[in-house]
């Protein structure tokens, strides 16, 4: 519906295509033609984490979940669809976090959320894990730098900085109302 269609703000975009560990974009949604913001209407949005998850040994790794609209050859009812899932962070490699959670082309761009938290830890970014050769999915780490001073001077955060680096060491960003409800 229209009512749920915002505009991209193209000015405000970010991006880095440079495979896995450099891979995201930050932009700024424009209301819809009825003059609502995403958050307005939908009466949510995800908060960013400004530290990241201890890895323990399994079976106690931590979990996350991805919801995204991935295709899913094996089922055409949920090609495109939305669905979720949830699996275990397994490693984080340099700016990128490894994880388990099943996943399929289209996903890409889905917040890999913590699921003891509710906070955004990462941007999934390449999935397909077994097709691919790789033993684990991929994910961006929020607390990426360029991605947190994408993210920082995108319009609303006022030129504030989120965590430094993904040791966890931190000057979380108090980003104003603005980064999130469009205004």
């Amino acid at each position: 519906p229209v009512a749920d269609q915002y505009p991209v703000d193209q000015s405000s975009i970010w991006s880095l295509n440079n495979g896995i560990g450099a891979d995201w974009l930050v932009g700024r949604l424009h209301p819809n033609s009825t003059g609502q913001t995403a958050v307005g209407n939908q009466g949510a949005h995800f908060t960013l984490a400004t530290t990241l998850p201890l890895i323990l040994p399994p079976p106690n790794n931590p979990v996350l979940r991805l919801t995204g609209f991935g295709v899913d050859a094996n089922d055409p009812a949920y090609w495109c669809a939305q669905q979720t899932a949830t699996g275990p962070l397994t490693a984080y490699v340099n700016d990128y976090i490894e994880h388990l959670v099943e996943s399929a082309g289209g996903a890409s761009g889905a917040p890999m959320i913590n699921e003891a938290t509710g906070e955004v830890i990462g941007i999934h970014t390449h999935g397909g894990c077994a097709l691919a050769g790789y033993l684990n999915n991929h994910a961006q780490s929020i607390l990426t730098p360029g991605l947190q001073i994408a993210i920082s001077n995108t319009v609303g955060c006022s030129n504030q900085y989120l965590a430094s680096s993904t040791t966890g060491n931190s000057d979380p960003v108090t980003c104003d109302f603005q980064v999130f409800n469009g205004t």
